[in-house]
């Protein structure tokens, strides 16, 4: 009869933290990190499609509105990193909807301005909300899952969040010459705003706060290595592979992930899910 019973709390909710979650609400928790981070990964490579009406739209070279989408990446490439910690110091409830608002910040300012420099800052608020939610998405899910579904649960959120960039251009490209580029905004944003309301009620502190030290000096090698060698890619186009501009760039990325304190003890940056 005790073993009956076990199993019949088992099924009926797994603890996360101090929180007991069941079922229903593991899936109503697994479909906003889906909704969101399916959304907010299409931009990532959309507007690659509306570049030339950018450029056309803000007055700037070919070069320059290619940053829309390198610096995109760039930006996200460096929160990355920071999202590890701020899970561990941060209720995951608020950080989860502070990046969706970050997020939606971004398609507002990007939406709105008629200056470049402004659209920049809004895609690089919307690659720092890209960042916080798929970093925190996955731990989130391989907490509240139990050990024989995180397999399932994790494909089925990778098939998701990579699939979209694939077909975005070409739904990018479809909503630009039905609505104009703006119009892929305004989809996205209107799907973070549901997800957003969405998650305000659902959405629960299923992770342990830690008190960690943040490594300071592991978080700057981290943006001088993938931040060069991304912001050095991106400067051949404009200046050349023999080049100041993308030379200097890409040699103190490589010089940096090739350092003996990049490599020190890797094991200590991933998060440790073994006892959860």
């Amino acid at each position: 009869m005790d073993n009956l019973k076990n199993e019949e709390k088992q099924h009926a909710g797994k603890r996360t933290g101090s929180v007991l979650l069941n079922d229903r609400k593991r899936g109503l928790i697994f479909i906003c990190l889906i909704v969101s981070g399916t959304a907010s990964s299409t931009l990532s490579t959309a507007m690659t499609t509306a570049l030339p009406n950018l450029v056309e739209y803000f007055g700037v070279n070919t070069s320059s509105g290619q940053w829309v989408t390198s610096g995109y990446s760039l930006a996200m490439g460096m929160v990355l990193p920071l999202t590890a910690f701020l899970i561990t110091r941060f209720p995951t409830k608020k950080l989860y909807l502070s990046g969706i608002a970050c997020f939606i910040l971004g398609l507002l300012l990007s939406i709105f301005t008629t200056n470049f420099g402004v659209m920049m800052t809004g895609r690089i608020l919307q690659a720092c909300g890209n960042g916080v939610l798929m970093s925190a998405a996955q731990v989130v899910i391989l907490t509240i899952y139990p050990v024989e579904k995180r397999g399932t649960m994790m494909g089925t959120y990778g098939l998701c969040t990579t699939a979209a960039p694939i077909v975005a251009p070409t739904i990018a490209g479809l909503l630009i010459d039905a609505f104009g580029w703006k119009s892929i905004f305004y989809v996205v944003l209107v799907i973070m705003a549901a997800s957003l309301l969405l998650s305000c009620f659902v959405f629960e502190d299923v992770l342990e706060l830690q008190d960690k030290k943040f490594d300071v000096i592991s978080f700057v090698e981290s943006i001088v290595a993938f931040g060069g060698i991304t912001l050095g890619i991106g400067n051949i186009s404009s200046f050349g592979l023999v080049s100041l501009e993308a030379g200097a760039p890409l040699g103190g990325g490589g010089l940096e992930c090739d350092s003996e304190h990049f490599h020190r003890k890797p094991h200590d940056a991933a998060i440790n899910l073994g006892n959860q």
